[in-house]
């Protein structure tokens, strides 16, 4: 899948643990719109790799702890810290009638 068919979703922010978890940062305007996704596509290099969830916990404001398969050490886990997140543009959550989503707002010229 190519970036362009994508949306950031956010970013792979620390490991959590020494077992594997890594703690994710959803950067989206409700980040609990996403908390149910089966896989998130990390970038490692130029290629979006997609990762599996096995577990997902709400932290707070946007952070998401998660177990991956196949990350099972914390070295491994290690080498995924800062990169970005995207899902396919199809899983994007719409907008209700009454609110914009920012993604939306692309042109637009703020005043």
């Amino acid at each position: 899948m190519n970036k362009d068919q994508c949306f950031r979703l956010g970013k792979i922010t620390k490991t959590h643990g020494y077992k594997g978890e890594l703690t994710l940062w959803f950067d989206v305007e409700n980040p609990g719109d996403y908390q149910d996704v089966e896989y998130v596509l990390v970038e490692v290099g130029k290629s979006l790799i997609p990762y599996f969830i096995i577990k997902i916990s709400d932290k707070s404001r946007g952070k998401f702890q998660v177990t991956f398969e196949g990350v099972d050490s914390e070295q491994q886990a290690k080498m995924l810290v800062n990169k970005p997140l995207f899902l396919p543009n199809d899983m994007m959550a719409e907008a209700d009638e009454d609110n914009l989503i920012l993604h939306e707002m692309k042109g637009y010229l703020v005043i």
